[in-house]
């Protein structure tokens, strides 16, 4: 991710097997959506899906304010969008129309979505983590990350929660009786992944 420019690479050969270009400029989020898409997102408001085998960009969807974040469910029935002082969409499978959840979700910079898609991680830049149910949208667990926040990630598995921000990485364990673990960054973590 550069600029307007998005390439995607063979994990094992490392070969380029895809550049995308987009027309709207600079790209600030990418998800992969299943396994046959992948969706940006940037400044001009709008989600592009690119569809495999060619890449070819098959859809468009315009979104109220500057694209955050974007993620999607490992199976590719839920795609949550964060854009610049709007709540968070959340659109499932098949739904032409975006669910919101609260007003409470603005600021979001941050999003996970588990692997099976039934809940949604968010994260705000003061540190705020939330676990969201995705049928319900409602809050299930709250955690706290030193302010500057600006990653999210899930566990494959949904068991652990991972947040990065100005110069602190933590973990948190998402089941009954959470427990965190927190590393300190002498500088900026800018993404995390799990």
């Amino acid at each position: 991710l550069a600029g307007s420019r998005l390439e995607l690479l063979d994990v094992t050969s490392g070969v380029v097997v895809a550049k995308l270009d987009s027309p709207a400029g600079m790209l600030a989020a990418v998800a992969f959506v299943g396994d046959d898409a992948v969706a940006s997102g940037g400044a001009d408001g709008t989600i592009r899906f690119w569809q495999r085998p060619d890449f070819a960009k098959t859809l468009r969807r315009d979104v109220d304010g500057e694209v955050l974040a974007l993620t999607a469910s490992a199976d590719g029935t839920l795609l949550a969008v964060a854009s610049r002082g709007k709540p968070v969409r959340l659109w499932s499978a098949g739904a032409d129309e975006p669910r919101f959840l609260p007003p409470a979700s603005r600021g979001v910079v941050g999003l996970a979505a588990s692997g099976d898609g039934s809940s949604l991680a968010t994260g705000a830049r003061d540190g705020e983590v939330t676990i969201w149910g995705s049928d319900d949208l409602l809050a299930h667990q709250h955690f706290r990350a030193a302010p500057g926040l600006r990653s999210v990630a899930y566990a494959a598995d949904g068991s652990r929660l991972a947040a990065a921000g100005d110069t602190e990485l933590r973990v948190w364990t998402t089941r009954a009786g959470a427990t965190s673990e927190r590393r300190g960054h002498s500088g900026a973590v800018l993404d995390v992944a799990v």
